[in-house]
């Protein structure tokens, strides 16, 4: 039980390091989206980048065999924001998105 209590010190650890979209001011909620990446559940975005919410549902238990991976992991779908619009408008923005599961 003592590497379970060190394992869920690294997870909390690695969560207060993650931005998510939900905490962020509301000028960065409604700030245009000029990117999107995809993270395993034990990765930090880089900087500039918010969680925005769990790829194939809210539910705990829904997680994805990830390349190079011998483990199931969560994955998570991580926006980059400008809330600049003068700026935002100068380059392409994310105006839709389509997850596809291939293997359902």
């Amino acid at each position: 039980s003592g590497g379970r209590s060190s394992s869920k010190k690294s997870v909390d650890s690695i969560s207060s390091l993650i931005q998510r979209l939900e905490d962020c001011p509301s000028s960065i909620a409604t700030a245009a989206i000029t990117d999107l990446i995809v993270t395993c559940e034990s990765e930090i975005p880089p900087r500039g980048y918010y969680r925005a919410c769990q790829v194939g549902g809210d539910d705990s238990t829904s997680k994805h065999m990830v390349p190079g991976s011998r483990k199931k992991q969560r994955l998570y779908l991580n926006v980059k924001k400008e809330p600049n619009w003068d700026r935002a408008v100068q380059r392409p923005c994310v105006t839709a998105v389509c997850v596809i599961y291939p293997d359902k």
